[in-house]
């Protein structure tokens, strides 16, 4: 009897419970993994962004500087990025600059791709 009531009174979780707490624990931890290594990827992405946006400001604020009149067609590079710049008259008073900047594919890190930045000058 004292072997009996020892049985019932013995409180626990079964094999079953056990196995199905790890394996929700291990679906957990996979999942955790996988957000992880896409908020890294999207990190590395934005950094890339932001450098490639500060490279494209700091040349436009440079041509738009010298004002209308004192900006010709050439080439930069910033922080190993090349860009280029020529320029289109649009009429007596306005020129439109066109800046060529080269960066890398967001799908294949391999490739690179051309973006075009518009900025205008015009006298007042």
């Amino acid at each position: 009897m004292i072997a009996g009531r020892r049985r019932r009174s013995e409180r626990g979780f079964s094999l079953l419970e056990v196995i199905l707490a790890i394996v929700v624990l291990a679906l957990g931890l996979l999942s955790l993994g996988a957000t992880a290594g896409l908020t890294l990827r999207d990190m590395n992405r934005s950094r890339r962004d932001i450098a490639y946006w500060a490279d494209v400001q700091q040349v436009g604020d440079i041509l738009l500087s010298k004002g209308y009149g004192a900006v010709s067609a050439g080439s930069a590079t910033v922080r190993g990025r090349a860009l280029s710049w020529t320029l289109t008259t649009i009429n007596a008073k306005t020129t439109r600059i066109d800046l060529l900047v080269t960066r890398t594919r967001y799908a294949e890190l391999s490739g690179t791709v051309q973006d075009t930045v518009l900025l205008y000058l015009s006298t007042p």
